[in-house]
């Protein structure tokens, strides 16, 4: 017999979490998965800073900012936070991945473009992890992801624009704002959201 959807959820969000059994505080980073996202720069600061404050670091484990944040958070140094990627099942995980990014592989899917809340999506598993969440610009699956730490699981989040009035982003922002998610500008701003 098959697992359900729910079951399949649960195994891969108790891998997750037995992953993160330090202590730490746990933040979950989510944005675009496209290689040439546009905001390389500020998703590697910000996961230079998850790591310099010694918190745990969750992403979806692909490209994007989900690959630049990972990057970010190992080259700053080790200061006891570990870096999950959890993947969708199918999908393949960041290209050049570093050695320390340890990844969960998910039989469960990526977000459909129709339903952000899909039940089987294992976005839940990346926004449950997260005892805080930061977004970066991103599409569909980010703005689902945002939607569901706001609304079905209740996380802190704010939204970082590094790229102020980029037009590319006006409309993902515009979404953000609707959700009532506090969006900042400066790595301080991201730095005291965390803390």
């Amino acid at each position: 017999m098959k697992d359900s959807w729910a079951e399949k959820q649960e195994r891969a969000f108790k891998d997750v979490k037995s992953k993160l059994e330090n202590g730490r505080l746990t933040v979950t980073v989510i944005g675009w998965a496209k290689e040439k996202h546009g905001n390389e720069e500020g998703a590697r600061a910000v996961g230079a800073l998850v790591a310099r404050l010694g918190f745990n670091l969750v992403t979806g484990g692909r490209n994007g900012v989900m690959a630049d944040v990972s990057r970010g958070f190992v080259a700053a140094g080790s200061y006891g936070g570990v870096v999950i990627g959890v993947l969708p099942e199918g999908k393949e995980q960041m290209s050049n991945k570093p050695p320390q990014v340890e990844v969960v592989q998910t039989d469960l899917p990526g977000e459909r473009d129709d339903e952000w809340d899909d039940e089987t999506s294992r976005n839940h598993v990346n926004i449950r992890a997260a005892d805080k969440v930061v977004a970066l610009p991103g599409g569909l699956g980010t703005c689902g992801e945002a939607r569901l730490a706001v609304e079905r699981y209740s996380r802190p989040i704010c939204a970082f624009q590094p790229r102020v009035n980029h037009a590319s982003e006006k409309e993902w922002f515009t979404h953000v704002r609707e959700l009532g998610i506090n969006v900042v500008h400066t790595l301080g701003d991201v730095e005291r959201f965390l803390r």
